[in-house]
């Protein structure tokens, strides 16, 4: 077998399409037995890559839906890197491999979304609750305080939500504000 050669490198088998790389060949076939998540009900549609994803997408509604979309994302781009250092490198991964790295690429993305998350709180915060400690050891400053004003948005159309916070002071002048964007769940 030669570089380019439209066979699988996986199988020696059937032609590489996206399709059979990803679902169909015996060695994806493996790592997705291995994996932590099964979607069951869409085996059927793994002929058309895009009908097999929307199907998927539709996990959206469950509870930990776009989590186990965001894992099974990972686990097909480790998929493609390990057929690609097979290619390339002539390395093989075992089933393990490939979800290991797919597992731990997922969870520091996860972390860090988290880690973001608590940074932007812990920004927003802290300054109210220095000028909060400030109004009630001044008791001139009896009238001052904050007005926290709260908000979502639902987006339709990219089924997205958001939602912030926003404090102003007793001239309501806007001190501070948080907002995040984030999938519907």
């Amino acid at each position: 077998m030669s570089k380019g050669d439209p066979i699988c490198l996986g199988c020696g088998e059937k032609l590489e399409t996206l399709e059979h790389l990803l679902l169909k060949c015996k060695k994806a076939k493996e790592i997705w037995k291995a994996t932590p998540i099964q979607w069951d009900g869409i085996q059927e549609l793994t002929g058309n890559f895009n009908s097999w994803w929307a199907a998927l997408s539709e996990a959206i509604q469950r509870d930990q839906g776009m989590d186990h979309i965001s894992l099974t994302a990972y686990i097909l781009w480790q998929i493609w890197k390990s057929r690609n250092d097979k290619e390339f490198n002539n390395k093989t991964h075992d089933p393990a491999q490939v979800i290991n790295k797919a597992w731990n690429a997922w969870m520091e993305f996860n972390e860090g979304i988290k880690k973001a998350r608590r940074c932007s709180i812990e920004q927003t915060t802290a300054p109210l609750q220095m000028e909060e400690q400030e109004a009630s050891q001044n008791p001139d400053n009896r009238s001052a305080g904050m007005h926290i004003r709260i908000a979502t948005k639902w987006n339709k159309a990219s089924k997205s939500i958001g939602y912030g916070i926003v404090a102003a002071d007793c001239r309501g002048q806007d001190v501070m504000g948080w907002k995040m964007r984030e999938n519907e769940s």
